[in-house]
């Protein structure tokens, strides 16, 4: 559900996105979420929404490809309400 609500927002505010086993010369972005729970504080859980994004970049001195990370965005939340 997250996945598909950050691909549709994408793509209305205008990035072409690939699919995934597509060879395009497109970046590439990445979301993970996380979710981190400790019984010693049974009311909290913890959040973390990284969404990477990396491009493949040809280095000519070396006359290879590689894939490189160029902007990274983190948010964390720490909550008890657990009805999110």
């Amino acid at each position: 559900m997250v996945l598909e609500e950050l691909r549709q927002h994408l793509i209305d505010n205008g990035l072409e996105l690939g699919e995934e086993d597509e060879e395009r010369d497109l970046p590439m972005i990445a979301f993970d979420l996380l979710f981190a729970y400790d019984p010693a504080q049974p009311d909290a859980i913890g959040i973390t929404g990284v969404l990477a994004m990396s491009q493949e970049v040809s280095i000519d001195r070396l006359g290879r490809k590689i894939i490189l990370p160029t902007s990274t965005l983190v948010l964390s939340n720490l909550t008890t309400d657990l009805a999110l």
